[in-house]
């Protein structure tokens, strides 16, 4: 004999009916998607297990959503531009997307052709099929990162160089504008457009960058020249106020010396005929002079002197006449 239930009791909120629940009285109405839990309560018996039941609502269609859009190719990282197809698997849906990152709603626009993806952006689409609800939103980030263009390279290259050199640029991407200056400032695409060689008659240094349609600028190429047509450079200045070590910064005519650090010209002899000349040209913008020497006479009428030269040619062939008693020069200045 099967018992006489008494009662049952339920709950719509997913929580575990006791006696204490909404006793049953009667069918229950679902109007949204809820879950139903009930248990049944006899005289003499244990309370039955808990009965449960799931109710998913697709409140005005009675039918599922619609198929979530998909996109070709997928969100990711790409070096150029991509054509964008969005297709869904529920047959006659309309597609609706943004780019802007709003939330797509049947007011956005409706989905036609593949879409151009030139820059980095984020497309979002829902699909809504008839009779159906709207899918849920779906979304495919893409980042567009353009390739870089190759660093331009100097031919010749970097160097020293003792005549002027006739300076190419080359760049391996196809296409590419090559910008360049020659005054140390970084080239832009403002700077000079590349066009030929480019004569490097003295010391400088080229910087370039080269930009090819649909691709970043290059890093910027460097390359220095020292132009060194074989003189060497002149000395800023002369400053020896501790003597001369040695003679290697000299030309010693006529028997002059470099003896203890000094400059000797004579040696106490008559008629003596010595001069020293600077090997390197000197870069005189202004002179001074500041000299210890000493002067000791050969005879009793004896004359004695010192010459100071400057000039633009080579070492002459005879030495100036010079004082005929011992001049010795321990210290100067040439600024």
């Amino acid at each position: 004999m099967r018992p006489l239930v008494r009662a049952i009791y339920y709950t719509t909120n997913g929580a575990t009916p006791t006696t204490a629940s909404t006793k049953y009285t009667g069918p229950v109405v679902v109007g949204a998607s809820e879950t139903l839990r009930a248990i049944a309560v006899a005289s003499g018996l244990n309370n039955s297990p808990v009965a449960s039941a799931t109710y998913t609502i697709n409140a005005g269609t009675g039918a599922g959503p619609t198929a979530v859009p998909t996109f070709a190719p997928a969100g990711g990282t790409y070096m150029s531009s991509q054509s964008v197809t969005i297709t869904d698997a529920t047959a006659g849906a309309t597609i609706y997307y943004t780019t802007n990152g709003t939330t797509p709603t049947t007011a956005s626009t409706v989905y036609t052709g593949p879409i151009s993806v030139t820059t980095s952006e984020t497309l979002e689409a829902i699909a809504v099929g008839s009779g159906l609800t709207a899918s849920a939103v779906v979304s495919a980030a893409y980042t567009i990162v353009p390739p870089t263009t190759a660093t331009p390279t100097f031919t010749p290259g970097a160097g020293t160089y003792t005549a002027s050199q006739s300076v190419a640029i080359n760049d391996a991407t196809a296409g590419a504008k090559i910008y360049y200056t020659t005054n140390g400032t970084v080239p832009t695409t403002e700077s000079a457009v590349y066009a030929g060689p480019i004569s490097v008659a003295a010391s400088e240094t080229l910087e370039a960058i080269a930009v090819a349609p649909g691709q970043t600028a290059s890093k910027v190429a460097t390359a220095a020249y020292t132009i060194n047509t074989g003189s060497p450079p002149p000395l800023a200045a002369v400053n020896d106020p501790n003597g001369f070590p040695t003679a290697t910064d000299f030309s010693l005519a006529g028997g002059a010396t470099v003896t203890g650090a000094a400059l000797q010209l004579t040696d106490g002899g008559n008629n003596e005929a010595r001069a020293v000349w600077y090997l390197t040209p000197l870069n005189i913008q202004s002179f001074a002079t500041d000299f210890e020497f000493q002067i000791t006479p050969g005879t009793a009428n004896a004359s004695d002197g010192m010459t100071f030269t400057i000039q633009t040619w080579g070492l002459p062939h005879v030495a100036e006449s010079a004082a005929r008693s011992g001049i010795r020069v321990s210290s100067r200045v040439l600024r």
